[in-house]
């Protein structure tokens, strides 16, 4: 699932609130990720590396023992790794759910929080020019002279 921010936020963290009960079950090695690729579809997956991910995946398969329903329904993510980091520039919030079956992923909702001194980042400069062609003489070779002209 992709959100489209409609604009450049500088990303703090991310609420994500899982349905109960199959929601929860269903959900394993979920990934939250920031940035300017979006990922829309299934062919999109091989680009998610693109954006950088928001705090560490929910429910890793590492730390699956089959009680996942104790887990909690509402996580918060710190894409700022408690402050070690800046927030993460992004036009695009992603959550993807990597469960070793494919289950589906279900959620309710997802909040986004963005610095507010940070809410807008500037455009980007406009791309340099190309470099002019160099011309066709060496440095080293003598331009050829101009002849003179007869004066009648």
């Amino acid at each position: 699932m992709s959100i489209g921010l409609r604009g450049t936020y500088l990303v703090t963290q991310v609420r994500v609130v899982i349905r109960p009960g199959p929601g929860v079950r269903r959900l394993r090695n979920a990934e939250v990720r920031v940035g300017a690729t979006p990922i829309t579809s299934p062919q999109d997956t091989p680009l998610l590396p693109r954006n950088a991910l928001c705090g560490p995946p929910l429910l890793p398969s590492s730390q699956y023992d089959g009680k996942a329903a104790d887990m909690p329904e509402r996580h918060w993510l710190d894409c700022t790794r408690s402050g070690s980091r800046p927030p993460l520039a992004g036009s695009w919030v992603t959550v993807q759910n990597l469960h070793p079956d494919g289950e589906m992923l279900q959620l309710m909702e997802v909040e986004v929080y963005a610095d507010p001194a940070w809410r807008a980042l500037p455009p980007s400069p406009p791309a340099s020019p190309p470099p002019l062609a160099a011309p066709d003489v060496l440095p080293t070779q003598e331009l050829p002279r101009p002849r003179k002209s007869r004066e009648w």
